[in-house]
């Protein structure tokens, strides 16, 4: 994964998050402005619609560029999936209702208002349940970003989008912070330092590890090929040679590296640092937790 990849997809979610912001502006100004329509007639009627179709539309291109944005993040191997499923159902929900809509006249005008009204209200219904589960599926994709780059605005901005525009507030700033970072060189999501190695490559630790059955999952994220030439857990005498490991040599970008210590015994849910040594004669350190 390139972090080119990374900001590109952190940009997109974070203009999109803007973009939703903007609507909810426009919605309370179009709300606001319905006083107007009782002052200035027809005039006030004609600007309410320009402003909540200027919503409607930036509503939609906000979802469709936190879509592209998931899209790209989990392209890049952060898991975000499920994130660019929720943008999908959230834009499906709004359609049900429209399709409602226009069901509802020709039903009305033929004079079964009864069929009318229960068809418009089957689809209100279901428009508001994909809805919700999109919004749902939303948060996760978003609080898996969080996760991913461990920037805790963005895992409460994911929580607070339950609330609608604060969440989305909080997530612009969240998101802010982390491509920031991205620009800057400096990884979000590595639990320990940086360990500089030759040729000016640094190798990160993403998220947090696991270690079950002896067998450890760690993703490292390298700025240079560097080979792995052993794993150790640090406080005991559990060591993995270069050829229990895999792969033995770190590509440019994101790795997902499997250490098999064999058969050890490690308390459940304790965490515990396993030392990582690189070809180079450096080391990182990388936090797993035993399951």
């Amino acid at each position: 994964m390139e972090q080119n990849s990374l900001i590109e997809g952190v940009s997109k979610l974070r203009s999109g998050s803007l973009l939703e912001i903007v609507t909810a502006i426009l919605i309370a100004i179009g709300i606001m402005s319905i006083f107007s329509v009782i002052a200035i007639g027809i005039a006030g009627v004609f600007v309410m619609l320009v402003i909540f179709l200027i919503a409607i539309l930036t509503d939609i291109l906000g979802i469709l560029r936190i879509r592209k944005g998931f899209s790209i993040l989990n392209t890049a191997g952060l898991g975000t999936g499920i994130g660019s499923i929720g943008a999908l159902l959230i834009l499906l929900g709004p359609l049900l209702v429209f399709v409602g809509i226009i069901l509802l006249i020709p039903a009305a005008l033929s004079g079964n208002v009864a069929g009318a009204i229960a068809s418009f209200t089957g689809l209100n219904i279901g428009g508001d349940v994909i809805g919700f589960i999109g919004l749902i599926l939303l948060i996760i994709g978003f609080y898996k970003v969080g996760s991913h780059f461990n920037n805790g605005t963005v895992k409460i901005g994911s929580i607070l989008l339950i609330l609608g525009v604060i969440g989305f507030i909080i997530l612009y700033l969240g998101l802010g912070s982390v491509l920031d970072s991205l620009k800057s060189g400096t990884l979000p999501g590595s639990t320990m330092g940086a360990t500089v190695i030759p040729s000016q490559a640094s190798v990160y630790q993403q998220g947090q590890g696991t270690i079950k059955g002896g067998v450890a999952y760690i993703t490292l994220y390298a700025t240079a090929p560097v080979g792995i030439s052993y794993a150790s857990i640090q406080g005991t005498n559990y060591y993995a040679p270069s050829t229990s490991i895999s792969p033995q040599q770190l590509m440019q970008g994101v790795n997902q590296v499997v250490i098999n210590f064999g058969y050890i015994s490690l308390a459940p849910g304790m965490r515990y640092t396993i030392r990582i040594g690189l070809s180079n004669g450096t080391a990182v350190d990388a936090t797993v937790v035993a399951q």
